[in-house]
């Protein structure tokens, strides 16, 4: 259950908790952020970052004078990550992108920054990072910014892609567009 306003106590080490999703089973590790416990992870790397399918990583973009430590964690988590779960994909949330500041994000240059940051952070590997701006004020951002890797990476991927194949050479063509319209 997703409690987006009644509960900001900050995770304590880790709290796991285990989903069903598309009838798939998810096993969800929530690292708490704090200095106290970051050690513990780095330390003891194999039993933190190991297979890891995608790793969400929140960045509180209302703070811009904390970025470049909160950027330079990231790195750390990211290359102890790409060591012992090569295959994982990187999402990372621009929190707190709120409605009454969205000029200012953008205004600024702060995005910007960021994303030019990102390369340096994986030494021009290749590896791709998906972003998301979220908002408590807009909770659908978040469901949205969750779901959609989690999808990408199980089998209904896989399984409309299969069925648009099957479509292209049934009727023989050249390809197929599947459009959604939103409500």
């Amino acid at each position: 259950e997703l409690d987006l306003e009644n509960d900001p106590t900050p995770t304590k080490l880790i709290n796991r908790t285990t989903l069903e999703i598309f009838k798939k089973e998810l096993t969800v590790w929530d690292y708490g952020g704090q200095t106290a416990y970051r050690q513990q992870y780095f330390t003891h790397s194999q039993l933190y970052f190991s297979e890891i399918s995608i790793l969400y990583y929140v960045l509180d973009i209302q703070e811009p004078t904390l970025l470049q430590k909160n950027l330079d964690y990231f790195s750390e988590i990211a290359n102890h990550v790409m060591k012992l779960s090569p295959r994982a994909k990187f999402v990372l949330f621009f929190h707190k992108y709120d409605p009454h500041h969205e000029g200012d994000y953008d205004n600024n240059g702060l995005q910007s920054s960021i994303l030019q940051s990102i390369p340096k952070i994986f030494d021009q590997k290749e590896l791709s990072v998906i972003v998301y701006r979220t908002s408590i004020y807009d909770p659908s951002s978040i469901i949205a910014a969750f779901l959609q890797p989690i999808i990408y990476h199980t089998d209904i991927y896989e399984l409309v892609t299969g069925m648009l194949k099957k479509f292209i050479e049934k009727h023989n063509l050249s390809f197929a567009l599947l459009m959604t319209q939103r409500k």
